[in-house]
């Protein structure tokens, strides 16, 4: 699994998988229904969901041929699998972002490094509103520099939240621009270097996360939200002085944000209420949570993996996140041959290196040891070995070894 979305109606899921088709491809399932998933769509290509219609009839997928980024954007509604109806020109040369559909679904929004006027492919992306029934576009920002971008449409569609890099390429500055294409302006700018993740809230304001506060770096990273009414900046989590956070993350459809902790390969999700500023901790005993959407107030929908089970949709009460009490809405491991039984776990295991800094691994333990140990070490610069499963290290295991699985 690696990617799903709700329904706004809290019916349906959609969610991306691979290895049961040729490629990755997109299913259909019911939350309320049994683990079984039909496929939505069956291409040879890198095929992946970007957002569901207001009406929860219909996805916008996008195809990525050969793996070359040059993407096109689909509509496909669920009552008629398999058929992909294009919302951007096919095989373009190109490269594209986003593709996400208005509160309305009157248009949808995405971005191109491309002049529609002189038929050219650019260095800088354009921010792009695109009428669903006529397919007019309309360029509604041009970004000074070329950048990344990542973009997304406020609740009341009146806007485009998007990023940018004009100052340094290492660094990210927010803009809002109208959807009528009237205004442009910066919002969010903590340094030319800062590096910044923002995204709207179910209330129109911004929550964000930015490694720099007054003009200080720091490890952790502090949490605002931004009233681009009021121009004014609350912020959540600071570092130094609160429990230290990672990133940010806004579920679909909820008054909730999630603030992450990333240490020692896992993540641990917080639920912040923004109606009753209440933070909830739903880490588990064993393994990890990834929260994705409120259901009822008690029952959230999210991933759950370890190293002895393959990531898998599930309900669960973020506050009472026990893991027997789980509803599974998916079984990857089904059709594997393997049962969970057969699978070595994760422990954790530290000691103390040369310079006296604490160290953090994964240590398996076989059940039929062969009294060797095989030290794997992950790749870098920023990567860790997680509580996940790992088929290379699970077949190690089968062999009798102990397996140390180290972070740095």
């Amino acid at each position: 699994i690696a990617r799903v979305l709700p329904s706004p109606d809290k019916e349906f899921f959609a969610v991306m998988v691979n290895r049961i088709q040729e490629n990755y491809d997109i299913f259909l399932g019911k939350i309320s229904g049994t683990r079984e998933i039909s496929p939505l769509t069956r291409t040879p290509e890198f095929t992946y969901i970007t957002d569901w219609s207001p009406d929860s009839k219909s996805i916008i997928v996008a195809e990525d041929k050969a793996r070359n980024e040059r993407v096109t954007l689909y509509r496909l509604f669920i009552d008629s699998p398999f058929e992909m109806n294009p919302l951007t020109p096919i095989d373009p040369d190109y490269f594209m972002r986003g593709g996400y559909f208005s509160p309305n679904g009157e248009f949808i929004a995405y971005a191109v490094n491309y002049d529609y006027d002189r038929k050219k492919e650019t260095e800088t992306f354009r921010v792009v509103v695109q009428d669903i029934k006529t397919g007019a576009r309309t360029v509604v920002a041009r970004p000074d520099k070329p950048a990344y971008m990542e973009l997304s449409i406020d609740p009341k569609g009146k806007y485009i939240l998007y990023s940018r890099s004009d100052e340094d390429p290492s660094g990210t500055q927010w803009w809002i621009a109208s959807s009528d294409g009237n205004e442009d302006r910066e919002i969010l700018n903590f340094g030319s270097k800062a590096k910044v993740s923002a995204c709207w809230t179910y209330d129109g304001r911004i929550v964000f996360d930015t490694d720099t506060i007054d003009d200080e770096r720091h490890d952790s990273v502090g949490i605002g939200l931004y009233n681009p009414a009021s121009e004014k900046t609350e912020w959540l989590a600071v570092p130094g002085v609160d429990e230290p956070f990672d990133r940010v993350v806004v579920p679909k459809y909820s008054q909730h944000v999630l603030m992450i902790q990333e240490r020692e390969g896992r993540n641990k999700c917080f639920i912040y209420d923004l109606i009753h500023e209440k933070l909830t901790n739903t880490t588990p005993l064993r393994g990890n949570i990834f929260p994705i959407s409120p259901l009822y107030a008690t029952q959230w929908l999210g991933l759950y993996y370890s190293s002895t089970n393959p990531m898998n949709l599930i309900k669960f009460n973020p506050f009472q996140p026990n893991i027997d009490d789980f509803e599974y809405l998916t079984d990857t491991l089904s059709g594997s041959g393997i049962s969970k039984e057969e699978l070595t776990p994760a422990t954790d295991y530290r000691w103390i290196s040369v310079d006296n800094t604490m160290i953090h691994g994964w240590l398996y333990t076989p059940k039929h040891p062969n009294g060797r140990t095989i030290v794997t070490v992950h790749g870098g610069p920023t990567s860790h070995s997680r509580d996940a499963l790992d088929v290379d290290i699970q077949y190690l295991c089968s062999l009798g070894y102990n397996v140390l699985d180290p972070n740095y």
